[in-house]
């Protein structure tokens, strides 16, 4: 479990990894990536990502985009990001 903040216009770019992951948004609003779905999220909302699913998120408002992120695990090595920059979050 972590945070993390994004600022206007910066994006965490697309990633998988075999454990599912859960965001918690606390803060400003984004466009989400999560397989061939994007759609808009803002503060107060909770995204399920899948095992294996390639996910990404952009900042699209004026101010920081805030989350929490959770895994189902306690070891961090058990993390191991896959980039997918071919994929774009407009």
């Amino acid at each position: 479990m972590g945070t993390m903040e994004i600022p206007p216009g910066a994006s965490l770019n697309a990633h998988h990894h075999s454990p599912l992951e859960v965001y918690y948004l606390t803060s400003g609003e984004g466009r989400l990536l999560c397989g061939d779905t994007v759609k808009h999220v803002r503060a107060g909302d909770v995204v399920y990502i899948p095992a294996n699913q390639v996910h990404g998120i952009k900042n699209i408002g004026e101010h920081s985009l805030a989350l929490v992120w959770m895994f189902p695990t306690d070891t961090w090595s058990e993390i191991e990001y896959h980039d997918d920059h071919e994929q774009i979050i407009d």
